[in-house]
């Protein structure tokens, strides 16, 4: 069990204001402190870092991205070439069409479902 931990009084000060030392309560409190995250007896970084899990997810992590970049390069294109994409006027009226198309889909869709 770690010992108790003193906290500096909210009304005394850090720093004694004659001296410009830390206070004796400052001084129990950071000393408290030191030996509850393990003082010079806690574990190293060369300690940590062998005790820490060879396999943290970063494999599985580095192989779904792979995946995804793999799949994005097979992936059809989002707008199909159609004849006639040099008509300004043409492409307006398709998108016009779409749009039409999704209005009539969301439609549908504030309604609810049918029942047959």
């Amino acid at each position: 069990m770690t010992n108790a931990l003193y906290f500096v009084p909210p009304r005394g000060p850090f720093v004694d204001p004659r001296t410009g030392e830390l206070s004796r309560s400052a001084v129990r409190f950071l000393s408290g402190l030191f030996d509850r995250v393990g003082g010079t007896s806690g574990e190293s970084t060369t300690d940590l870092a062998t005790s820490a899990f060879e396999d943290a997810g970063i494999e599985e992590t580095k192989a779904a991205l792979y995946r995804l970049a793999d799949d994005l390069g097979v992936a059809p294109p989002s707008i199909p070439a159609t004849p006639g994409d040099d008509d300004p006027t043409q492409r307006l009226a398709a998108l016009e069409a779409t749009v039409a198309e999704l209005r009539k889909e969301l439609d549908a869709l504030r309604v609810g479902p049918t029942v047959l």
